[in-house]
């Protein structure tokens, strides 16, 4: 019997919510390598995070304009 070792990044994940643990096993088990996953989760964090400097009013666009400088970029 043989033991796999599946590499995580070390990072801190003990401020991730349940949700946070939850979309990382998603992006994951989708084909993203679980540093990408950490990076993007992280990424929404911080993204929050500074959302809640913002007026409520303005919040959802400023987390909109963030999710969307993400996405990559389509070539044709």
């Amino acid at each position: 019997m043989s033991a796999q070792i599946i590499p995580f990044p070390v990072v801190n994940r003990g401020h991730w919510t349940a949700f946070n643990e939850h979309c990382f096993a998603h992006l994951v088990v989708n084909g993203m390598s679980a540093r990408d996953a950490v990076g993007h989760i992280e990424a929404e964090i911080a993204d929050k995070r500074e959302s809640e400097l913002l007026p409520e009013r303005d919040r959802l666009l400023f987390l909109a304009r963030r999710a969307l400088h993400r996405l990559p970029l389509k070539r044709s």
